[in-house]
């Protein structure tokens, strides 16, 4: 049986909701900067697909604008 990942479970908002942006900047503080930072000092040909490079850049602009505006609850601190 295939599960529907794109759709919010029962109970949840469609939104992304603060919980969201807190665990996609977990994820990214975690794992995606350490990466990001180990390729720069790659040759290019070692480095990520550009689609990839883009994505990451993508998604942390967006979590700047989640700090800034207040998006994300303060119950506990980012790793």
């Amino acid at each position: 049986m295939e599960t529907n990942n794109t759709q919010p479970t029962t109970g949840q908002p469609p939104l992304p909701t603060s919980e969201l942006w807190r665990a996609l900047l977990v994820i990214f503080n975690h794992y995606l900067s350490l990466e990001l930072a180990a390729f720069r000092l790659c040759p290019q040909e070692e480095q990520p697909p550009k689609p990839v490079l883009e994505a990451v850049q993508l998604l942390d602009v967006w979590l700047d604008f989640a700090i800034e505006d207040g998006w994300l609850k303060e119950t506990e601190p980012v790793i």
